[in-house]
């Protein structure tokens, strides 16, 4: 239906692509709140 969900099922199906995303968003995330 939506690509949006599409695309979640399949990062569910790759966990460990999926906590490498997060820790590469955590991580930027945490960059920009510095400056």
């Amino acid at each position: 239906e939506l690509p949006a969900q599409s695309l979640l099922q399949g990062f569910k199906r790759k966990p460990d692509r999926l906590d490498i995303t997060q820790s590469k968003l955590h991580k930027t995330a945490k960059a920009v709140e510095i400056r």
